[in-house]
């Protein structure tokens, strides 16, 4: 009898693990429609693990966790977005999770008036690039240059807009599908209105970006605009606030000290338009500064409520009275953005 106990133990143990094995390897799971699954860049096989319990995709972690080291695959999934048929087995989503084939295309949106920083570090977030490699071609001009731009850097070149990708992606492709896009808004007709204005492309993204960086309504880009395509016209200086956030590297308010601080991107202290654009600016932006608002204003003010509007004045005298009226609450070492 103990025997045959010692033959029938190791068997049952065999038969029991297999079982169990079979149920965590082939055993279909429970759903009954198609689940779609976001699987984010840079994704641990626990994070996916947890994602896929939560969508009710699998029916037991512990079973898949059983799968991914018996089939040993756990360090080989990739991000996406992924369709799952009805009662798929472990096996099957794991097989899916491989081939990156398998995933459906992942969308990223990328806002407007970011800087290349910015951008690179979205689409190392979103789509686990390498931002240092992203913002080295972004400066890389031979890249550049095949692009068909003909400029030292992409800042002002990377359309804000929301992009399908197949995962991987490189940062080269990135770059150029942004580039493209924007190379394919500005089309004929706003390349002839640079024309009538006698600016160049870059021209009019570094003002727009300028506009993008001031305006917080669609509705006052134009009127932005106008009030700098003056400023311009009769060589008064820009006393752009955004130039010097991008000088500093962030979008705070500003001190007077900061107006003193030397770059040729200061416009408080330098006439005309910055070197380059300071952020990319969108749609909104770009045909503000190409289609400004005629109109007589030189200064505007932040009124610094809920509105988010601006008060704007003809002379030094008028703005000075809006900035008593808006920021009488401010310190006086401290100057509000949008205090032009």
């Amino acid at each position: 009898m103990k025997k045959i106990i010692i033959i029938l133990f190791p068997i049952c143990i065999i038969a029991v693990g297999g079982y169990f094995l079979y149920d965590a390897v082939f055993k279909p799971n429970d759903y009954n429609v198609n689940r779609i699954i976001i699987i984010p860049p840079r994704s641990s096989a626990a994070v996916i693990t947890d994602s896929l319990y939560s969508a009710g995709i699998i029916r037991n972690k512990y079973e898949f966790w059983i799968a991914l080291k018996v089939l040993g695959n756990e360090n080989e999934l990739y991000p996406g977005i992924y369709e799952f048929n009805p009662h798929e087995s472990n096996k099957d989503i794991i097989s899916d999770l491989n081939h990156v084939h398998n995933s459906r295309h992942y969308f990223v949106t990328f806002p407007e008036g970011k800087t290349s920083f910015e951008i690179a570090h979205i689409a190392h977030e979103q789509l686990g690039i390498d931002s240092g490699r992203f913002i080295a071609f972004v400066r890389d001009t031979l890249f550049i240059h095949s692009l068909g731009v003909r400029v030292n850097s992409l800042e002002g070149y990377l359309f804000p807009e929301t992009y399908e990708f197949d995962l991987p992606v490189a940062e080269k492709e990135i770059i150029a599908r942004m580039v493209f896009a924007l190379q394919h808004f500005f089309s004929d007709s706003l390349r002839q209105r640079c024309r009538v204005l006698g600016v160049h492309q870059e021209q009019i993204l570094t003002l727009a970006s300028i506009v993008e960086g001031e305006a917080a309504r669609d509705s006052e880009r134009a009127r932005i605009a106008g009030v700098y395509w003056n400023r311009l016209r009769i060589g008064m200086k820009l006393e752009a606030d955004p130039t010097i956030q991008y000088v500093i590297g962030e979008p705070r308010h500003l001190y007077y000290k900061d107006l003193a601080i030397e770059s040729p991107y200061n416009t408080y202290l330098h006439p005309g338009l910055p070197p380059t654009p300071i952020n990319n600016p969108g749609r909104a932006s770009i045909l503000a500064a190409l289609y400004p608002e005629s109109n007589s204003y030189l200064y505007f003010v932040a009124r610094g409520d809920s509105s988010r509007l601006h008060r704007f004045s003809q002379t030094f005298e008028q703005h000075a009275k809006a900035v008593k009226t808006y920021h009488h609450k401010f310190k006086k070492s401290k100057i509000l953005s949008n205090n032009n």
